[in-house]
């Protein structure tokens, strides 16, 4: 269910409802992490054609992280944007 390098990197717990029209939601744990970890992290996964605002995440990465979700990584793969 997860694009070419994300199906390597993630291992899919499971499916988050309210998946919509921008993104899937899923959540996810590190490949390299032990199952036994309490690690969840989201990934969000951009449907084709749609993609974060580059400002929007510059200003995010800018906030103190006590008021926001901590984003771990931002990238692209098989063009789609995604988000942990």
């Amino acid at each position: 269910m997860l694009p070419g390098e994300l199906a390597r990197s993630y291992v899919l717990l499971g499916d988050i409802a309210g998946s919509g029209n921008e993104a899937d939601i899923f959540l996810v744990r590190r490949a390299d992490d032990r199952p036994s970890q309490p690690s969840g992290l989201v990934l969000k996964l951009y449907r084709p054609k749609r993609a974060p605002s580059a400002e929007v995440l510059l200003a995010i990465g800018e906030l103190d992280e006590a008021y926001v979700v901590k984003q771990i990584e931002v990238g692209e793969e098989n063009g789609r944007s995604y988000e942990t």
